[in-house]
């Protein structure tokens, strides 16, 4: 139905299902809605209490493109916070909450919303300070105050505000500390979560947080091991609590544990026994986090666990996931000038069915750089490989092993016809990389120049310049 039409029927009707129902169509338009937005600001002081809620919640749907539209939207909004309805206080908070920084004059209003005898105007008010962000400053105290709320989804809102308005974290963190402890599972998330938000300046929250993650609810747990990461970050007690939940019954926390290792690095090597183990998880995504954080944590362990990690990202190439054996090839090449058992397994993968496979095999095989034979001739025959992506990586591999741009310049020139546009991209950038090498190629891409695709003409635009350039230097 034509937006007009439903302004119409939104300031004729007087049935409140009738007026919702209107209200959430002429909603569904967005942003698209704008040139209505004066029809429904005129709406907002119409008398109905039903009539004024319904405009501010199409207002809120059309969001912050609607204070473009009128830059004095949020004082006509200012005095409706006060109404004595509360579904027009409800959607009223929630408009301006749309328009974050800039409904920072409204931050008082939100402060006493916080005091609302109605629950879910409590909520958005919580949540309106969090959108305004640091300007909300002074509203910091009271948030705290609201961590004492007598409704859990209030104190949950409080949490997460609070991370938001102190993002220096001078006032709020001894109070998310203790809202750990809540008795409520929602809470204790959203205060996890906001400490998570704030990072280092929380360390003194992590013992709490510690403590969290045997909390019996998973969603606690999880919010704590992600914090952990980002609060303290060189701590033996961490790493050990956090590699403890790579086995958590929950398959989100399990992930994120192996995430958190990651980040840790060199900080999480007595991490790497249980992160092998985790690569028999039952999850894919599990086992996939696993692959990553030993590839980050590997290298700083003793030579001694090397032979060992190597052989069980090895038996993930036989993983029945195909991005687990694709990121366990990327592993592989990472690690790889540390293994003598890596190349072969490498070259085995170049023969696997799925070709995303093969090509993690081609690119690990280039970051190694090993000009040996048996690898060469097997990069060599990856160049008639039935993947466009794969045929481009093997000739950017034997680049890095210092083979002759003859043997590969046929097929790089050939990979600027692809239909697939990222075949097209890989092939210029490994041009653009070979400089005097890819003479030959010029007049190829002198044609992407005239590409339908405007990401492929620049590529290709700026892979001439350098090739030029490169010319140019090599001349003097």
């Amino acid at each position: 139905m034509d937006k007009k039409r439903l302004v119409e029927l939104l300031a004729a009707s007087h049935d409140e299902m009738d007026l919702m129902a209107t209200a959430r169509a002429l909603a569904s338009f967005g942003p698209d809605a704008l040139d209505v937005v004066p029809d429904l600001v005129a709406l907002l002081h119409a008398g109905e209490p039903s009539r004024t809620a319904a405009a501010a919640f199409v207002l809120s749907e059309i969001g912050a493109p609607a204070l473009e539209h009128d830059p004095k939207l949020v004082q006509k909004f200012l005095p409706l916070l006060s109404h004595v309805n509360n579904e027009v206080r409800h959607w009223v908070t929630v408009a301006l909450s749309r328009f974050g920084p800039a409904a920072s004059t409204a931050v008082a209003s939100f402060l006493n919303g916080l005091r609302d005898n109605d629950e879910g105007v409590r909520i958005v008010s919580a949540q309106a300070l969090g959108e305004v962000g640091p300007d909300a400053a002074g509203a910091i105290e009271g948030l705290i105050s609201t961590l004492q709320d007598p409704s859990p989804s209030v104190r949950r809102a409080a949490a997460s505000a609070l991370a938001r308005v102190d993002v220096l974290g001078s006032r709020c963190v001894s109070p998310l500390i203790h809202a750990l402890h809540d008795p409520a599972p929602a809470v204790r998330s959203s205060a996890a979560e906001a400490l998570w938000v704030m990072g280092a300046v929380a360390s003194p929250a992590a013992p709490s947080l510690l403590a969290c993650l045997d909390d019996e609810d998973a969603d606690v747990r999880l919010r704590a091991v992600q914090a952990l990461g980002r609060v303290e970050t060189e701590s033996r007690a961490v790493v050990t609590s956090v590699a403890r939940r790579l086995t958590d019954p929950d398959v989100r926390v399990r992930c994120h544990a192996a995430q958190t290792l990651q980040r840790l690095g060199a900080f999480a090597t007595s991490a790497v026994g249980q992160l092998v183990a985790a690569l028999r998880d039952a999850d894919e995504l599990t086992r996939f986090c696993a692959v990553e954080a030993l590839e980050a944590i590997s290298p700083h362990a003793t030579a001694a666990l090397l032979p060992a990690v190597n052989l069980a990202l090895s038996h993930c190439l036989r993983d029945p996931s195909r991005i687990v054996q694709s990121r366990a090839v990327s592993a592989l090449g990472a690690l790889g000038e540390q293994s003598r058992h890596t190349d072969d397994m490498l070259l085995a993968s170049l023969k696997h069915l799925d070709s995303d496979v093969r090509l993690a095999s081609v690119e690990a095989l280039a970051r190694m750089g090993s000009p040996a034979p048996a690898i060469v001739d097997a990069l060599r025959q990856c160049l008639a490989d039935d993947c466009g992506a794969v045929r481009v990586a093997a000739c950017g591999a034997l680049h890095a092993v210092g083979k002759p741009a003859y043997e590969y310049l046929p097929v790089l020139i050939d990979a600027l016809r692809d239909p697939n546009a990222s075949v097209q991209l890989a092939g210029i950038k490994v041009l653009s990389g070979l400089g005097p090498l890819a003479n030959g190629a010029e007049p190829a891409l002198q044609t992407k120049l005239g590409d339908s695709n405007p990401l492929i003409r620049e590529v290709a635009r700026e892979a001439l310049l350098r090739l030029q350039h490169v010319e140019t230097a090599s001349g003097e």
